[in-house]
């Protein structure tokens, strides 16, 4: 037997399961299922039980009889504790259920007289469905700033490997600027997204951090990273224009998924705006809202989203790209 299988661990989630109201009759069937899963493990382990102490007492040669008894004892009490976790398993599987023929029946009465209100619930689950991809999308614009710091950072070391003038009488300090393409100080404050942007306490300056939550799309700069590796291990000389070329090819690619994620967001905008208040405000018989907070994300309130969400304008960063 395992001794490092946490069964209670196991157990305490099943637990939690029967003793939350809200839970579904699926939900109980799942838990009820874990348990029993805890009940079959335990039962298979206990067969190995005389294997285990037989390998114990063929060792009894090399070692003295007080750590052989405390090798048995151990066993027995790492066997004590298992079938007591049996006992447990077994009673909330019982319970489990219980519960979940209980849930059953209650959700079978209430979507009974819920019918009436079937195309609604279809269109709120529709719409839970759809905006289920905002976490996503939001995330995914935050890692699409920190990404274009990341290539002006690395345009700018790409350009500092490139050849400096030479002169006999002249040195030369040259700094090189890539300026950035979409984290602009406009567009960072004009973004809003709840629950991803703007940082705390509205501190752009996070994003700009080496250690910053989001990190950068690598596949993205991924051909600048390579440029700066070539030129330091296999000592390829970089030209200024071969760097620009690069440079230019990075932003180019992420205005465009930036461009894209900034439509994809805007599309569940104006699938969110087509929910009228008439509409969102509907109930059930039992007093539960067609469109329950539960199934959208956690900051998102169903047609109101214009009021929460800004975009920066795509047309800008399209030009910007061409």
């Amino acid at each position: 037997m395992n001794p490092n299988t946490d069964f209670a661990a196991m157990l305490e989630k099943a637990l939690g399961i029967l003793q939350s109201r809200e839970a579904s009759a699926a939900t109980l069937r799942a838990g009820a299922d874990q348990a029993r899963g805890v009940v079959a493990t335990i039962d298979e382990e206990s067969e190995l039980a005389p294997q285990r102490e037989a390998t114990v007492l063929a060792a009894l040669v090399s070692k003295s009889i007080g750590e052989t008894l405390a090798a048995l004892a151990a066993l027995d009490d790492q066997m004590s504790r298992r079938m007591l976790e049996r006992k447990v398993a077994t009673a909330l599987a019982a319970q489990l259920d219980g519960r979940a023929r209980e849930v059953a029946k209650a959700e079978t009465e209430r979507d009974e007289r819920r019918r009436p209100f079937l195309d609604q619930t279809r269109r709120a689950q529709d719409l839970a469905k759809r905006i289920a991809d905002y976490p996503t999308l939001a995330e995914r614009i935050v890692i699409l700033l920190r990404t274009d710091i990341v290539i002006a950072r690395l345009g700018e070391s790409a350009y500092s490997r490139t050849p400096r003038p030479q002169g006999s009488h002249v040195g030369y300090r040259l700094t090189f600027t890539c300026p950035r393409t979409i984290a602009t100080p406009d567009v960072l404050k004009a973004t809003k997204l709840p629950g991803f942007w703007p940082p705390k306490w509205s501190d752009y300056s996070l994003i700009e951090r080496s250690d910053y939550e989001f990190e950068g799309d690598a596949g993205v700069a991924a051909p600048l990273h390579e440029l700066c590796q070539n030129h330091d291990q296999r000592r390829i000389v970089l030209s200024e224009d071969q760097v620009g070329a690069a440079v230019a090819r990075a932003q180019a690619v992420l205005v465009a998924e930036f461009n894209k994620t900034i439509a994809a967001i805007a599309d569940l905008m104006r699938l969110d705006a087509g929910i009228a208040a008439p509409e969102r405000d509907v109930r059930y018989p039992d007093g539960q809202p067609v469109y329950d907070p539960k199934m959208f994300p956690e900051n998102w309130r169903v047609g109101m989203m214009s009021r929460f969400i800004a975009l920066p304008s795509i047309g800008a960063h399209a030009m910007a790209a061409e």
